[in-house]
């Protein structure tokens, strides 16, 4: 398995869980769940996408705490992103072809593909042989063979428990998760942002991006070193995902 199109991941994943979101809010509306938005989208999406997914597996920003590897591993799950070694094959080859033809993320001349997180050509491959130093991590080929069984169980089991807590704790905020991914992916390389260093492609931080995403939206910042724990240079740029790093996960940090 060395490639995969994004289209994989749209039509087998993503499409289920906004059908799943539309359902639920149809037939589960509660306005006194709605709280749950926001603990849910700091586990969906900051733990589960920007740390575990982005800092951890994908740049290896950070040595992990015993213990704190497994749930990573399962924070991950619920961004919805396919798991970490489909995320971070994807990933690392935006960073090596940023702007270029050869960009998976075509912010330019595909933005709301790149939006929906899938592109329509050839370019939009998925190659797992930049991943080989995640291979051998525990549980990485099982969740990449097995991902969408692995997530579609899980809600299931939670929504034995609580249908409505399973829905505003993770279907949404999942939800959620790939709009914020998504608007970065784009707006990070064609949106109107300021600059700190002189880089190869065209990344742009963005102070409103960054308070829906809790640091995400340092993205030049994160363009210039990728290997960083935390996207912050200036006081004024708040990294909530890199203080919950340093703070709670990690037993040694690169900057």
């Amino acid at each position: 398995m060395e490639t995969i199109r994004l289209l994989w991941l749209l039509g087998k994943v993503q499409a289920p869980v906004y059908a799943l979101g539309i359902f639920g809010l149809i037939y589960y509306w509660d306005l006194s769940y709605l709280w749950l938005l926001l603990p849910g989208f700091i586990f969906c999406g900051v733990i589960g996408l920007e740390i575990a997914q982005h800092r951890y597996f994908c740049h290896g920003s950070f040595t992990a705490k015993p213990g704190i590897y497994w749930f990573l591993l399962f924070a991950s799950i619920f961004s919805v992103g396919g798991g970490p070694l489909y995320w971070s094959a994807l990933h690392r080859t935006h960073h090596k072809t940023a702007d270029t033809e050869s960009d998976p993320h075509r912010p330019h001349d595909q933005p709301i593909l790149s939006f929906l997180h899938c592109n329509d050509r050839s370019r939009s491959e998925v190659n797992y042989r930049n991943v080989q130093d995640l291979v051998h991590k525990p549980g990485m080929i099982f969740l990449a063979e097995h991902y969408s069984k692995v997530y579609f169980t899980t809600l299931a089991l939670v929504a034995l428990i609580s249908v409505k807590f399973c829905l505003y704790f993770l279907v949404l905020p999942g939800i959620i998760t790939l709009w914020t991914t998504g608007i970065v992916n784009v707006l990070g390389h064609r949106g109107i942002g300021y600059r700190n260093f002189d880089t190869p492609d065209t990344s742009r931080n963005s102070k409103i991006l960054n308070l829906i995403t809790f640091g995400g939206g340092n993205h030049h910042n994160h363009h210039y070193r990728p290997w960083s724990y935390t996207t912050k240079v200036h006081w004024y740029e708040h990294d909530l995902s890199g203080w919950i790093i340093k703070n709670f996960l990690a037993k040694e940090v690169k900057t």
